[in-house]
C-alpha cells in the first residue's frame, strides 16, 4: 500500500515538474526577444535554478545536466545570448518530451534510443550555435584555394564559398575549440580540426601569415578558437 502511495505521489510531482518547465519555457520564449545583457539573462534564470532544485528527482539526470550546461553563457554579447536562448529552449523542449515516456521494457528501449539521438542532436546544435567566424584575407598573394568540402562532415565547420582572389577575403566558421595551424610548409597552410587537415594553397612569395595580429609564418602551433567573437587570418605576399 505504501509503495502505491509513493508511486502516485511521484507521478503527481513529475506532472507538476512538466507543467512548471512548460510554463517557464513559454516565459523564456518571450524573454529571449528582449534580453540585452548577461545580467538580465542570469537574473531571469534564477527561477529556473529553483525549479531544477525542486524537481531534481523528477527530471532525468542526463537532461538535468544538459539544461544546467545550457544555462551558462559562452558569449555574453547580444548575439551570444540569442544563441544561448535557442540552445536552452531546445534542451527544455527535449526534456519535456523525455518526461512523457512511460514504463515497460519496450518503451524503455525506445526511450533510450530517443535520449541517445537527442544527445547527438543537442551536440550538433551546440556546435553550430557556438561556432565563430574566421576571416581569411589575401593580401597580395595569388588566388588562395581551399578544399570544396571536408572528407568528413563536422558540425559547426563551414569553409569559404570559393577561392579567395588577391585583395579579397573569405569567411570560415569553426567551433570553439583548439585547432592546430602548420605554417612551416612553403605554399601551404594546414589547419587541423579534430584530426582532419584543411589545406590552404598559397601562390606567390609569402612574406607573412598573421593570426589575430600574431605572426605565425614558419611556425606549427595550437590555436584556441573562441577567445574572441571573430578571428582574422591574413596571408601576405610580395
Amino acid at each position: 500500500m505504501g509503495n502505491q502511495t509513493e508511486g502516485r505521489e511521484d507521478k503527481k510531482k513529475k506532472k507538476k515538474a512538466r507543467e512548471a518547465l512548460l510554463l517557464f519555457l513559454k516565459r523564456l520564449r518571450k524573454a529571449c526577444k528582449i534580453f540585452k545583457t548577461a545580467d538580465e539573462w542570469y537574473s531571469f534564470l534564477k527561477e529556473l535554478e529553483t525549479l531544477l532544485q525542486d524537481y531534481e528527482k523528477q527530471i532525468p539526470p542526463v537532461h538535468l545536466q544538459r539544461i544546467k550546461n545550457a544555462m551558462r553563457l559562452i558569449d555574453s554579447t547580444r548575439a551570444g545570448i540569442k544563441k544561448a536562448c535557442k540552445i536552452l529552449e531546445f534542451e527544455i523542449e527535449d526534456t519535456l518530451k523525455a518526461m512523457h515516456t512511460g514504463g515497460g521494457l519496450g518503451k524503455a528501449l525506445v526511450g533510450g534510443l530517443i535520449v541517445i539521438a537527442a544527445i547527438v542532436g543537442a551536440a550538433v546544435a551546440y556546435l553550430n550555435f557556438t561556432s565563430v567566424e574566421v576571416g581569411i584575407w589575401n593580401n597580395g598573394c595569388d588566388t588562395l584555394y581551399m578544399p570544396a568540402a571536408l572528407p568528413v562532415s563536422i558540425p559547426g565547420i563551414e569553409l569559404p564559398d570559393g577561392p579567395i582572389p588577391p585583395g579579397g577575403h573569405g569567411t570560415a566558421r569553426v567551433p570553439r575549440m583548439t585547432v592546430h595551424v602548420d605554417a612551416t610548409q612553403p605554399g601551404t597552410i594546414v589547419v587541423t580540426v579534430l584530426g582532419l587537415p584543411v589545406s590552404i594553397h598559397v601562390g606567390g612569395d609569402v612574406t607573412g601569415i598573421e593570426l589575430d595580429g600574431m605572426q605565425i609564418l614558419g611556425q606549427s602551433i595550437p590555436v584556441k578558437i573562441g577567445g574572441r567573437a571573430q578571428h582574422e587570418l591574413v596571408i601576405s605576399c610580395h
